[in-house]
């Protein structure tokens, strides 16, 4: 009895501390999770990441802002070339807008003021209409012919705005790196690789490309910048002369970069009104918020201005503030 008692307790003491070890292997094989739960897990961080939205406008809710954000996310999800797209026209922009404002003598202007600009952080608060956000070539235009007062915002303060986090998009970087890197390790090795992983590899890299072109902007600013116009709207119109005579479609501005939107060209018929028309875009004009890209994918202009344009009527074009 006690000779077996003794067996015991030194078979357990030898399976309970004589087999240690510093590191142990996982297994050859993967199970089915082991390929989907990588690829999902990688592909949400980075593409919420990769997401810098331009800044809402004062009726955006939290539906309606969650909403605007799955689209988007889907949106890079499906086609993910084209947010990267919409990032190379914004960074472009940004530095255009960079150097033609250092000829104004606005030595402090950055790209960052550049996207800053074009995601709708400078609302003109102008008589004579609402309040609507002015693109930065819009903004150059009016502080060239100084219809606006010498702008002083610096990029500290709209870092302030930012909610962005370098470390955080570091980390969506080594995580999509160590994914990229496995898959060509098994590549290498002769491993099979799976489509959605394939898949998963192309989302990745677009997406990756596309955080580096917005390393720059502001995310998720909530509250513009707002600048006091020297004018009201009949003025300036007035002394832009005929290239103001045309009703505007997005704004009384869009003049001085016409078209920038790419469905408002032709939303007016067919599938794009049809799919985009049924909720949560914008209808009022002048617009509250500048859409996501130069030509971004969801622009509509209202039915009730007259099929996409304003009323010729200046004071139907104009209304008054209430």
């Amino acid at each position: 009895m006690a000779t077996a008692f003794e067996n015991s307790s030194t078979s357990n003491s030898t399976s309970g501390t004589g087999d240690y070890r510093g590191w142990v292997d996982g297994p050859d094989t993967r199970g089915t999770m082991d390929i989907i739960w990588p690829c999902i897990s990688t592909l949400t961080l980075l593409l919420f990441s990769m997401l810098h939205l331009n800044v809402s406008a004062s009726s955006d809710g939290i539906i309606r802002g969650f909403w605007r954000k799955l689209r988007w996310f889907l949106l890079g999800s499906l086609c993910p070339e084209l947010p990267m797209l919409f990032a190379f026209a914004q960074l472009a922009s940004a530095r255009r807008s960079r150097e033609d404002m250092k000829a104004l003598a606005v030595a402090d202007w950055t790209i960052t003021h550049g996207f800053y600009a074009d995601s709708g952080g400078f609302m003109l608060d102008i008589p004579g209409t609402h309040p609507f956000p002015i693109t930065a070539k819009q903004l150059l235009y009016l502080v060239r012919y100084q219809h606006v007062d010498a702008l002083r915002i610096k990029k500290v303060e709209i870092d302030d705005k930012s909610k962005a986090d370098v470390v955080a998009k570091c980390l969506t970087f080594f995580q999509s790196g160590r994914f990229i890197i496995n898959i060509i390790a098994r590549a290498v090795s002769g491993l099979r690789i799976t489509p959605f992983e394939l898949m998963s590899s192309a989302i990745l890299f677009c997406s990756s490309i596309t955080l580096c072109l917005w390393w720059h902007k502001p995310l998720n600013v909530t509250t513009p910048t707002i600048l006091k116009a020297k004018c009201n709207i009949s003025t300036l119109l007035v002394q832009a002369g005929d290239a103001a005579k045309d009703p505007f479609r997005d704004t009384p501005l869009d003049f001085v970069e016409p078209d920038i939107y790419w469905c408002s060209k032709w939303s007016h018929r067919g599938m794009v009104q049809r799919l985009l028309s049924k909720r949560g875009w914008q209808v009022r004009r002048p617009l509250e918020r500048t859409y996501l890209s130069s030509w971004a994918p969801f622009s509509l202009p209202s039915r009730a201005a007259g099929r996409g344009r304003a009323s010729n009527n200046p004071q139907k074009r104009y209304p008054q503030r209430p």
